[in-house]
């Protein structure tokens, strides 16, 4: 989960409880570069306002490899809900490449 928000990493791991998901956190792309050049996770979710380097130019980054062009993204969009309800994180707000 490449993810710098402790509520939405909070929420993921509610959602994606264990001992059937392993997550590993990263807060920026330094971390998530790191530890994408470990052991390849079975997907990743991939905030798009994750800080620390372009998310798009890292999404590149990532199918431009062989052994990760295959792996499942879920990216998440900050997103600003109606005037009558507050700004924040809808994580179900989901993207694909």
């Amino acid at each position: 989960m490449a993810e710098s928000s402790p509520t939405v990493q909070r929420l993921l791991e509610t959602v994606f409880p264990g001992p059937h998901y392993e997550i590993r956190r990263c807060v920026n792309g330094e971390e998530l570069s790191m530890e994408l050049d470990g052991p390849k996770p079975d997907a990743l979710i991939l905030s798009l306002s994750l800080p620390g380097g372009d998310v798009y130019e890292m999404i590149s980054k990532i199918n431009s490899r062989p052994e990760l062009k295959d792996m499942p993204l879920i990216l998440l969009q900050k997103c600003l809900l109606s005037r009558s309800m507050k700004s924040g994180w809808l994580p179900l707000y989901i993207l694909g490449l």
